[in-house]
């Protein structure tokens, strides 16, 4: 029975930005990717989405970094799911170098049919979740809302920022709002967490605005408004501090 799952990488120079950290984008790709081979043990593949017409959507996240993952370091992830609580499924996933946690994603997902758009409480009885009841660790998922937020651009969900599901790609968004940030910023501090609240998708093609202001403690909050019809997309909250 497998009820965590693990696998190494190496930190690739395409992953990093230009200070040679991880970027968290990269961080949550190979948290989705790490997820995915999980699923894909346990036989919850791509066929069996197919044939229960079903998919898991990332409701929220909460990443945390403990220090900066650089260029060429050997990275442990090793995920936990568990059984949904109220139709929410929790995920952890510790990414450690040298036996120490270096980065922690707290994830939260709800399973869909992808033909009502019903979310589940259960799961089809095909599923079999060989998950823990509840995972050892878990984040706060609190975000605490900006003020006087000012319209900052425009995003669209092109071809290379879609994914399986036809929308913009959960990582994405951590790139998104990594770019609406001061330059100095990010020259000068490092992200200590970011706590990203995923609304309403953004179809492959579609626009969203992006919004940002800043809360009582002088962090950055992000909101981004779908275009279309004015509903949603996300919201967010980036927390840094001087060094890592």
């Amino acid at each position: 029975m497998i009820q965590h799952f693990e696998k190494d990488i190496t930190v690739s120079q395409y992953e990093c930005d230009f200070l040679n950290r991880m970027k968290p984008s990269s961080i949550l790709r190979q948290v989705e990717q790490v997820s995915m081979d999980n699923c894909t043990a346990i036989g919850v593949d791509a066929a069996l989405y197919e044939r229960t017409h079903t998919a898991f959507l990332l409701a929220k996240l909460v990443l945390v970094l403990n220090r900066d993952i650089t260029v060429g370091e050997q990275l442990h992830l090793d995920t936990t799911a568990a059984l949904p609580v109220r139709a929410v499924y929790n995920r952890y996933t510790s990414l450690t170098v040298s036996g120490e946690e270096a980065a922690g994603v707290d994830t939260r997902w709800v399973l869909v049919d992808t033909q009502t758009k019903r979310i589940l409480r259960k799961p089809p009885e095909e599923f079999q979740l060989p998950f823990v009841d509840r995972t050892e660790k878990s984040f706060d998922m609190s975000i605490r809302k900006g003020t006087e937020l000012e319209t900052l651009g425009m995003v669209k969900a092109e071809y290379s920022r879609t994914d399986i599901n036809g929308h913009l790609n959960n990582a994405e968004y951590a790139d998104i709002v990594f770019n609406y940030l001061p330059a100095e910023l990010l020259r000068e501090q490092a992200l200590k967490k970011m706590v990203i609240y995923y609304h309403n998708e953004l179809p492959f093609g579609e626009e969203m605005r992006i919004l940002r202001g800043t809360n009582e403690d002088g962090q950055f909050y992000f909101q981004g408004i779908r275009e279309r019809d004015g509903k949603p997309c996300f919201e967010a909250e980036a927390i840094f501090e001087n060094g890592c």
